[in-house]
């Protein structure tokens, strides 16, 4: 395992097209699947501290339940308002049927 990275899940627990909310450091990661990529984001709408779980995965971004505002899933950038800070992205690798989740990108 590479340094830094933690097993958060089973592969099998998050299915296409589907949002996980996980826990890294004490943090809460949202975890999407699009297609054959997991990606990794800040859990919370830095706007109001909503739950990302709770919002939509379309076009390539994580929309926030509460108001309106969505992230690239990519890069983390804010592409609507309310919010005006971009949330954190994390590195992910799969190990043996395991997702793991590395430190926010700097």
């Amino acid at each position: 395992m590479e340094q830094g990275f933690v097993d958060v899940c089973s592969e099998t627990e998050l299915g296409e097209g589907g949002v996980l909310m996980v826990e890294r450091g004490g943090e809460p990661v949202l975890l999407a699947r699009v297609g054959d990529r997991i990606h990794a984001v800040a859990g919370l709408c830095p706007h109001e501290d909503a739950p990302m779980d709770k919002g939509y995965i379309k076009d390539g971004c994580v929309h926030c339940p509460l108001h309106g505002s969505y992230f690239d899933l990519e890069t983390g950038a804010v592409q609507a308002d309310p919010a005006e800070e971009d949330i954190a992205v994390y590195p992910v690798r799969r190990e043996h049927g395991r997702i793991l989740v590395g430190p926010p990108a700097a």
